[in-house]
This record gives C-alpha cells, sequence and structure tokens, in this order.
C-alpha cells in the first residue's frame, strides 16, 4: 500500500491547512525536538481510528485541537485526510476497491461531535477499519513504528507477536472477521437461549391468558344480556312513569283549575261580606236615627207631662193631640222594631256570610295542601325517573 498525501487542519499544531506529499521512495522529515515531528505520524494513528489518547501523547480529545497561541485564535475543530492509492488493487472492499485513490477524513469539533469520512462521504469507524484490513494498516500493527516499538516486538509474548505475524501475512483481517462472526454467533445463541425462555414464560401465560379470555368473554356476554334486560326493563319503567307523570300533571291542573276556582269564590264572598258589612253600617245609621228621633219625643213627652198641669185649659185639644202624638210614636215604635228585626237579619246574614268564607279559606287551603301533595309526588317521580334514565345510560 502506498500512501499519496497527507492533510492536516487544526490539528495540534498544524493550525492552517497543512498537506504532505509523499513521493516514491524514502520520505524523511527532519527538524529539531518540538518541532511537530511526532505530530505528523499522529496524525496518520489518529485519521485510522485510534481512540485512545494517551496514545498519541494526550488526556482527551480535546487535546488534540489546536488551542491557541499568543498570535492566534484557538479553531473549532481538527481534521486531518489521508489518501492512499489503490491502484494495485490493495483495498478490496466493495465499492472502494473500484476507486484508484481512496481519501480517509476523520474531523472532530470542539463539543465532542465526530465525523468520519470516505472519499467525502460521511461513513462510520468500522467502515474505515473494514477498508484498512485488506491493506495491512492498523492502529495495531507494525505500519506505525515509533520509539521503542522494536524492542516491545523483540521482548513481546508469543501470543503478542502472532498478531504482528498475522497482520504481516495479510490473514488478520480475516481472523477479525472470524471472530466478529463467532460474536454474533455466541450473540445468536444467547439470544436464542433467551428466546426460548421467553417461549416457553408465554406458553405458560397462554394457558392463563385463554382463561382470562374465556372470563371475558362470558362476562362481555352476561354484560350484554344485563344491559338487554336493563333496557328492556328501563324502557317499561319509563313508560310507567311517563304515563303516571302524565295523570298527575292532568291531576296537577285540575287542582290548579280547582284552586283558581275556589280563589274566584273566595273573592265573591269577601266581595258580598263587603256589601253586607256596607248594609249593615247603613242599618246601623238608620237605627241611630230612629234612636235619637225617640230620645226627641221621649223628651217631648216628658215636657208634656210637665207642662199639663199648666194646660189644663187645652185638655182636650192635648188629648187629641196625644191621641195622635200616641198614635205617631206607636208608628215609630214599630218603625223601631222593624229596624231592629232588620239590623238582627243583617247580623245573621253577616255571621252566615262569615261562616261561608272560613268555609271557603278552609277550602282553599285544603285544595293547595292537595296542589303541594301532587306536585311533591311529580318532583319524586321525575327524580325516580332521572335516576332509571342515568341508570339505564351508564349500562
Amino acid at each position: 500500500m502506498f500512501f499519496k498525501s497527507l492533510e492536516l487542519r487544526g490539528f495540534k499544531s498544524f493550525v492552517d491547512l497543512t498537506k504532505i506529499e509523499f513521493e516514491a521512495g524514502v520520505t524523511a522529515i527532519v527538524g529539531p525536538n518540538g518541532c511537530g515531528k511526532s505530530n505528523i505520524a499522529d496524525g496518520m494513528r489518529w485519521v485510522l481510528g485510534e481512540q485512545s489518547a494517551k496514545t498519541m501523547r494526550g488526556t482527551k480529545m480535546e487535546d488534540f485541537i489546536f488551542n491557541g497561541s499568543a498570535n492566534r485564535k484557538p479553531t473549532g475543530f481538527a481534521e486531518v485526510t489521508m489518501t492512499i492509492s489503490n491502484e494495485n488493487g490493495a483495498v478490496s472492499t466493495a465499492p472502494y476497491s473500484e476507486y484508484p485513490e481512496i481519501s480517509v477524513t476523520r474531523k472532530y469539533f470542539r463539543n465532542g461531535d465526530s465525523e468520519y469520512m470516505i472519499n467525502k462521504v460521511p461513513c462510520r469507524l468500522k467502515d474505515i477499519v473494514d477498508v484498512f484490513l485488506d491493506t495491512g494498516v492498523s492502529i495495531k500493527t507494525l505500519s506505525i513504528i515509533e520509539q521503542g516499538q522494536v524492542t516491545r516486538l523483540v521482548n513481546a509474548k508469543p501470543e503478542d507477536r502472532r498478531v504482528f505475524i498475522d497482520e504481516a501475512a495479510g490473514i488478520m483481517k480475516y481472523k477479525m472477521r472470524r471472530n466478529a462472526a463467532r460474536n454474533k454467533l455466541e450473540l445468536s445463541q444467547q439470544n436464542l437461549l433467551r428466546i426460548q425462555d421467553i417461549i416457553g414464560e408465554l406458553d405458560r401465560q397462554r394457558a392463563s391468558l385463554n382463561r382470562q379470555a374465556k372470563k371475558a368473554e362470558r362476562y362481555k356476554a352476561y354484560k350484554a344480556e344485563i344491559r338487554d334486560t336493563a333496557q328492556v326493563h328501563y324502557a317499561g319503567e319509563y313508560q310507567r312513569l311517563a304515563l303516571e307523570m302524565g295523570s298527575l300533571q292532568n291531576q296537577l291542573e285540575s287542582q290548579k283549575e280547582r284552586e283558581t276556582a275556589a280563589s274566584a269564590q273566595l273573592a265573591s264572598a269577601r266581595n258580598k261580606l263587603e256589601t253586607l258589612k256596607a248594609k249593615i253600617l247603613k242599618q246601623e245609621r238608620e237605627i241611630s236615627t230612629v234612636r235619637e228621633e225617640k230620645g226627641a219625643l221621649d223628651s217631648s213627652l216628658e215636657k208634656n207631662n210637665h207642662h199639663r198641669r199648666f194646660l189644663g185649659a187645652q185638655v182636650e185639644e192635648l188629648i187629641e193631640k196625644r191621641g195622635l202624638a200616641q198614635q205617631e210614636i206607636g208608628q215609630v215604635e214599630r218603625n223601631v222594631s222593624e229596624g231592629e228585626l232588620a239590623v238582627s237579619e243583617r247580623k245573621q246574614e253577616k255571621e252566615r256570610a262569615e261562616t261561608h268564607l272560613t268555609e271557603q279559606a278552609a277550602l282553599a287551603a285544603t285544595l293547595s295542601q292537595e296542589v303541594s301533595k301532587a306536585q311533591a309526588a311529580l318532583a319524586a317521580l321525575e327524580a325516580k325517573l332521572s335516576e332509571g334514565l342515568s341508570a339505564s345510560m351508564k349500562i
């Protein structure tokens, strides 16, 4: 595999876009300590998917973003792009095997977001790892050899050396695929065991659910039967209450008519009573007048008796006059007797009128009580009807 170029921007000390072309042969980067030579190797390791900040001499990924200097502001992201040649068909992963060159880009933002791209198309880190498995390039192998890497290889354990040998032989890709397949198989077996457990549990629950379903069906049937029966019952009850309410309303109207008639009779009786009172008052005034006239006649008679010894000469005339006077007195007494008889009759009529008025008042009170009872019965029936309708609607 041949590296064609490496572009760095905002990565560690490379604040501006820096592109390094790798020509045929040996490419060497020479410079004093601290000039950034190791940052180029770190950039290559980073774009290949390195996730350990300590491996690239950092503590966290934000350390790889240019943090500013006295003359430059910090950048918001770090970006590294590596371009490799595929003219020899080193990459066999479709669809990248058809491209003559492949560019891999990794971009990291200061807020923690990451982007991976292959040929400027967004992808996953796993896609980048799969592309480089065919080439023998990996962050875990000897593709990038640092200081002390040879010593670690010489002193490595046999199983660690085997990893490097497999990588150099080009079979690491198949081993990783085999391990991935094994992991998927183990995961599938575990999932199968869990599914079998779930199926067993579902089988146990199915019998219970079947019983519950049958109970629910019976409950629905009973509920429908109860609802139908209740509807028939409440329909009949509604009709009965409607008829009863109609009858009570007719009774109420009849009682109202009777109350109106009784009120009219009571008003008529009161008018008659007032008329009789006026007549009695008139008769009493007439009796008072007659009594006054009688008193005047009695006074005149007394005077005549006192003057009788003085009127001896006029005895004959006075006798005649007295006869006339006695006749007048008899007539007056008869008039008084007739007046007293009329007063007595008026008093009797007054008593009869008062008795009739009392009876009419009692009748009106009785009718009012009957109306109140009818209204109370009607309200009770309406409440009962409302309760029946509410219960029917709930069912």
